[in-house]
């Protein structure tokens, strides 16, 4: 299991300029690490339910969570 921390490390941007984002075709626990200041999104070389954990932790440490609609 991924720490918060051990994230931290291995992001190439403070922890406080991540934003989680998830779209309304798929679980707030599927949602992307996203840097605000970039513009650019991350992948983290974990398993789905490894990532799903970790995502709900950051959503309860206080993360925000941008929901982002599809539009046909």
């Amino acid at each position: 299991m991924m720490e918060i921390d051990r994230l931290a490390d291995e992001l190439p941007f403070p922890l406080s300029e991540w934003v989680l984002v998830h779209y309304d075709d798929q679980p707030v626990e599927d949602a992307t690490l996203f840097h605000l200041p970039t513009k650019s999104g991350t992948l983290i070389e974990i398993d789905d339910e490894e990532h799903r954990d970790l995502t709900r932790r950051l959503i309860a440490s206080g993360m925000p969570v941008i929901h982002e609609f599809l539009r046909d």
